[in-house]
């Protein structure tokens, strides 16, 4: 496992750098033309309270900077370089090809509570009510043993990536080559 790098943005306790870079992210991804952020991942869940957030890899920060200029005053300070933290995850590549691919995407999240479990039954109040997940980054998590200068290959759509990728990249896996003897079936099955 190893994780990726960059800065996290959380709607719950970052609501407006969260909604600018969700507003700068869907812009560039519906642009015809232009670069597009190739490596934020935007992950949550209905289920985990609060635990809805985008993954900035250092990889975006040059399109999110020209992007930035004077606006998003919020989203400068909470992608400020000085809070990056280390990792090599955004590095992984995609497939379609369900037999090549041998990672996956995993996010970890630390559960935050603002009272104990004693005070919160004390006041009448339920389970959930003052806990919210925060993401701490995501990591990259193989699916089996990856061999020494083998490439690391993950499937983007369906491990917490979502949106059209054929709109930011022109994908090169064995799949859309046609260099995979399982080429056609895969494709269909993943397209």
């Amino acid at each position: 496992m190893t994780a990726m790098g960059g800065v996290t943005v959380q709607e719950k306790t970052q609501p407006k750098a969260f909604a600018a870079f969700t507003l700068l992210h869907k812009q560039q991804h519906d642009m015809k033309r232009g670069d597009k952020f190739q490596y934020s991942v935007q992950v949550g869940s209905n289920g985990l309270r609060g635990s809805t957030a985008w993954l900035i890899p250092p990889n975006d920060f040059d399109l999110l900077r020209s992007l930035l200029k004077r606006q998003h005053g919020h989203l400068k300070n909470a992608t400020a370089d000085s809070l990056v933290s280390p990792g090599l995850g955004q590095y992984a590549q995609h497939t379609h090809c369900p037999t090549h691919v041998n990672a996956h995407l995993f996010p970890i999240y630390i559960l935050h509570e603002t009272e104990e479990p004693e005070t919160r039954q004390r006041r009448g109040r339920q389970q959930g009510d003052d806990e919210w997940m925060e993401l701490k980054t995501v990591a990259i998590r193989a699916d089996r043993d990856i061999q020494s200068g083998e490439e690391i290959l993950i499937h983007y759509v369906g491990s917490g990536r979502s949106g059209d990728f054929r709109k930011v990249f022109s994908c090169v896996c064995c799949v859309c080559t046609g260099k995979c003897s399982l080429a056609s079936r895969a494709r269909d099955s993943v397209l």
